[in-house]
């Protein structure tokens, strides 16, 4: 990740990346900036352990892996529990 110092990095993107660029000490975060926002503790947890889901299949899935369809599709590859695929089936089902 050094060599992406050389680039001008700002935190007002989608992820927050600066602190493990520059090795900010005591800051070791990788923040998320592209989850709606939601007020009840409940819909944060649910789209954390969506964001989980698409990290661990991103880190897991081989480089040659095709990507799914649609999201329906990735939804079903994801490595999430039952109840969170069903909730987010659902807001998928509503969009």
């Amino acid at each position: 990740m050094h060599s992406l110092t050389q680039f001008e990095v700002t935190k007002y993107c989608n992820f927050n990346l600066k602190n493990m660029i520059y090795l900010t000490e005591n800051k070791h975060t990788f923040e998320v900036r592209i989850l709606p926002v939601w007020l009840d503790g409940q819909s944060i947890i649910e789209a954390v352990g969506l964001f989980e889901g698409i990290l661990n299949w991103a880190i897991e899935s081989p480089k040659q892996a095709t990507f799914p369809a649609d999201m329906q599709g990735l939804l079903n590859d994801l490595p999430l529990s039952v109840k969170l695929r069903d909730i987010w089936q659902k807001q998928l089902s509503y969009s």
